[in-house]
């Protein structure tokens, strides 16, 4: 929606609709406004989505900032320069700093773990980014946090609180906070399928009954009478969700052997790990000296889309690539 004034055109929007929402299909060429209680599609002009020149160089110019910044930090972190952790949005920083760069300067951003590109776009300077990560007076929180646990309130960027579901409901709030007050500006995160209410509740639910079939068998052991657990997490952490189904399918062996492919737009150096269902650790294999796979743009090309490019972790591949 714009600003406060309500959609009245458009056609409702049924149960069966939310209920059957399909993210590619149905909104390929519409979108959903909700005004009160009362939900609408409307059709989208393609017109409108076409860029001038000066932004899309200025969508350029931030991308290209955005990957300056994060290599750097991250030979700093490798270096170990670097208090703690880091996490990157390597791949992902063109749906960060576009999506970002669409906010008005009194919108609200409420960001992952992985979007550095949002940061810069909604005018977080890159040198307080810096002191953030080295811990240093500087920073957002003078030092006393790292990595992108971090706001920046001049520009209304709120602070990372988790990586998983928990930054949705804060943006619910500040969206309802926005709208009581008739402003009607705009509240941006960004999340998967763990961000649901049903997929996060799902995840938590399964998680705290494995604890408890693990817990019983344990304490019917001979000796294990008195197991107990000494810390459980409070939620569960969603690693993977969607993957689409795109134009190409990069699999094991096209990463495993360094295929080049013929529309490539750029390599790999990342090794393949997995995550065992069996709770032991990571499968580590790593690629052997000079094999260098390559991305192909048709892995983020839905088939039968248009305009229309998914980066990052829901690219068309196999698990193991």
């Amino acid at each position: 929606m714009s600003g406060t004034k309500a959609e009245t055109s458009g056609s409702p929007v049924t149960r069966e609709d939310l209920a059957r929402l399909d993210y590619f299909e149905d909104l390929r060429d519409r979108y959903l406004s909700i005004e009160s209680l009362d939900a609408r599609w409307h059709p989208i002009d393609q017109a409108d989505l076409t860029s001038d020149r000066d932004t899309c160089m200025r969508i350029h110019h931030l991308i290209s900032l955005t990957r300056s910044v994060e290599e750097t930090l991250d030979s700093a972190f490798r270096s170990g320069h670097v208090p703690g952790t880091a996490f990157f949005g390597r791949g992902n920083e063109a749906a960060s700093v576009a999506s970002a760069a669409c906010l008005d300067d009194e919108e609200w951003l409420i960001p992952m773990h992985r979007n550095c590109g949002a940061h810069i776009a909604k005018g977080h300077p890159p040198v307080s980014i810096m002191a953030h990560f080295f811990g240093r007076a500087g920073g957002p929180s003078s030092g006393r946090d790292g990595n992108f646990h971090m706001g920046y309130r001049p520009r209304k960027i709120t602070q990372l609180i988790s990586h998983i579901g928990t930054m949705v409901p804060i943006a619910a709030g500040v969206a309802w906070a926005e709208k009581l007050r008739g402003q009607g500006r705009a509240a941006l995160t960004y999340i998967g399928d763990g961000g649901t209410s049903a997929g996060k509740t799902q995840a938590d639910v399964q998680g705290r009954q494995a604890l408890l079939r693990v817990y019983r068998f344990l304490r019917r052991q001979p000796g294990l009478e008195g197991f107990h657990y000494t810390y459980v997490a409070p939620e569960t952490g969603i690693r993977e969700t969607y993957t689409i189904k795109g134009e190409s399918c990069v699999t094991f062996e096209d990463y495993w052997t360094g295929r080049l492919w013929d529309d490539a737009i750029c390599y790999s150096f990342y090794p393949i790990d997995v995550h065992r269902s069996s709770g032991d650790g990571i499968d580590i294999r790593r690629l052997s000296y000079g094999t260098l796979p390559t991305l192909p743009r048709g892995a983020m090309l839905p088939v039968g889309s248009s305009r229309f490019l998914l980066p990052n972790e829901c690219q068309s591949c196999i698990m193991l690539s």
